[in-house]
């Protein structure tokens, strides 16, 4: 034959033998950009439970807060009724009247602080315009069990999608360069 025919045929021949490595290179990009989209979806739901802790903490405040004013509210009565009584000198009540302003301050930094850490909650979870007046769940502490540290950074090796991913990565390049 002619030298046009075995060129052709050559170039067919090398095409079909690189198909399994190109399909190899295509599975593991396409599986790089799956847990590359798993890695956001983490992110996005970690992002979230750290907004919803944040409005948990600041919703308990409040309340702990207002306990506060009210056991403040007692002592000042008791000052004023020992000032009247002579047992006790106009400092007291004066020291427990600047205290309770402050506490008031408090109170409505907590309140406001409140609020942002619901609109940003709100924001998160994909309702911006959202009243962020629902009922949280009250702050339970997690089950702590302890591990040895290496048991903890073996296991995000293994199946954080980050890693999972550069390692795809990598393994299309190696098929791409066989």
């Amino acid at each position: 034959g002619s030298p046009q025919v075995e060129a052709s045929f050559v170039q067919d021949f090398m095409a079909g033998l690189q198909i399994p490595r190109r399909a190899s290179a295509a599975d593991n990009r396409l599986r790089a950009k799956a847990a590359d989209a798993v890695t956001s979806a983490l992110d996005a739901a970690a992002e979230v439970q750290e907004r919803y802790a944040a409005a948990q903490a600041a919703s308990a405040l409040v309340p702990a807060l207002r306990t506060r004013m009210k056991v403040m509210e007692q002592m000042t009565s008791i000052a004023n009724d020992r000032l009247a009584a002579g047992e006790a000198g106009a400092g007291d009540v004066a020291t427990l009247g600047a205290q309770r302003v402050s506490l008031e301050v408090d109170i409505e930094r907590a309140v406001l602080a409140e609020r942002e850490a619901r609109i940003r909650l709100a924001r998160v979870i994909g309702e911006p315009s959202s009243a962020a007046v629902w009922e949280l769940d009250a702050w339970t502490a997690p089950p702590t069990e302890l591990q040895p540290e290496s048991s903890w950074v073996n296991t995000g090796l293994a199946r954080r999608p980050e890693i999972q991913s550069i390692g795809w990565q990598l393994a299309a390049l190696g098929d791409d360069k066989a």
